[in-house]
């Protein structure tokens, strides 16, 4: 009989473990700090301070096939009388 209770004693302290650690990393979100971002967009630029992007559309039906563009400043969106579109440097491409 004591065996058994030893055992359930035991049993619950690890049940109560196991869900106070899955509780507290369940709560545990990644802190980033603002250099690390900056770090990131430094790497993302080339060394004179000149950047590009580039922007993709798919167009369906009734055309087939992608749009793209690359520039300095980019953007992709919809209108509704023209269909999809990407822009760069104030430039846009319609399907």
């Amino acid at each position: 009989m004591k065996k058994l209770i030893s055992k359930i004693i035991a049993l619950l302290i690890i049940t109560i473990i196991t869900c106070y650690n899955i509780n507290a990393t369940k709560n545990d979100k990644p802190k980033f700090s603002n250099l690390l971002f900056e770090n990131i967009e430094a790497m993302g630029q080339s060394e004179n301070g000149d950047y590009s992007c580039t922007v993709t559309v798919d167009c369906s039906f009734p055309l087939q096939g992608t749009i793209s563009c690359t520039g300095k400043v980019c953007k992709r969106g919809l209108s509704f009388s023209s269909g999809a579109y990407v822009e760069c440097d104030g430039r846009k491409t319609y399907c």
